[in-house]
C-alpha cells in the first residue's frame, strides 16, 4: 500500500509540475481531445485544426526552446519567461485563466498533425474535458493529465503484482518490483500529459 501511494503522489507530482505543453507533443494531443468534446467527431487527418484557445495559450505559456520554432508564431521560451518580473509573470498567468471559453470549438489556423492517432484515449478523455468547459485551460488539463495518470499508476499496480504472483515472487521480492517502477521517471514522462501513450503503457 505504501508503495502505491508513493507511486500515486508521483503521478500527481509530475502532473502538476510539469509546465503546460510541456509532455510530448501535448498542445496537439489536447488538441484532439478538445476536437472530439467540441464536435462530437473524430477529426480527420489535413482538416482538423487546434482551437483557437489552444492557439491563444501561446501568447502566454513559456514552451522549451527546442519546439518554439515548430509552433510557427511568436511565443516566449522559458530563458525569456524568467527573466520577467515576478509580477510579469503573474499577469502572463491571468491572461491565460482568463482566455475566452468560447474559443475552445473555433478553428485556428494552425493544423493537428495529431489527428492520424488512434481514437481510443482521447474518445474517453472528451466526456471529461465537456463537463470541465468553463474551467479555466490549465485547469482541464491538469485534470485530463491525472486521469490518466492515476489511472496507469493503479493499473501498473494490479498487472505487476498479478505477474509477480504468476511468477512466484512473494513479499520484499513483489515490493521491489513494484518499487523500481515506480521510481522509474519514464512512467511518469509516458502516463502524466494527455496523450495516448498512457494507454499504451
Amino acid at each position: 500500500a505504501l508503495i502505491l501511494i508513493y507511486g500515486l503522489v508521483s503521478a500527481i507530482s509530475y502532473c502538476a509540475l510539469l509546465p503546460l505543453w510541456e509532455g510530448f507533443d501535448e498542445f496537439y494531443h489536447y488538441g484532439y481531445v478538445q476536437y472530439v468534446s467540441a464536435t462530437l467527431t473524430v477529426p480527420a487527418l489535413g482538416d482538423a485544426k487546434v482551437s483557437r484557445e489552444l492557439w491563444t495559450s501561446l501568447d502566454f505559456t513559456p514552451v522549451s526552446h527546442f519546439i518554439q520554432p515548430y509552433f510557427q508564431r511568436p511565443s516566449i521560451n522559458f530563458q525569456e519567461y524568467f527573466r520577467l518580473s515576478p509580477d510579469g509573470r503573474r499577469v502572463r498567468r491571468a491572461h491565460l485563466e482568463a482566455i475566452d471559453r468560447g474559443l475552445q470549438g473555433q478553428a485556428s489556423p494552425r493544423d493537428n498533425y495529431e489527428a492520424k492517432q488512434a481514437p481510443l484515449t482521447y474518445l474517453l478523455l472528451a466526456p471529461f474535458d465537456r463537463l470541465l468547459a468553463s474551467a479555466s485551460l490549465p485547469a482541464r488539463v491538469l485534470a485530463m493529465r491525472l486521469l490518466l495518470a492515476l489511472a496507469t499508476v493503479a493499473l501498473l499496480s494490479i498487472g505487476t503484482r498479478r505477474l509477480a504472483h504468476r511468477l512466484v515472487l512473494q513479499g520484499a521480492m513483489e515490493a521491489a518490483a513494484l518499487f523500481v517502477i515506480f521510481s522509474c521517471q519514464m512512467v511518469y514522462g509516458t502516463s502524466c500529459h494527455i496523450a495516448n501513450d498512457a494507454l499504451m503503457l
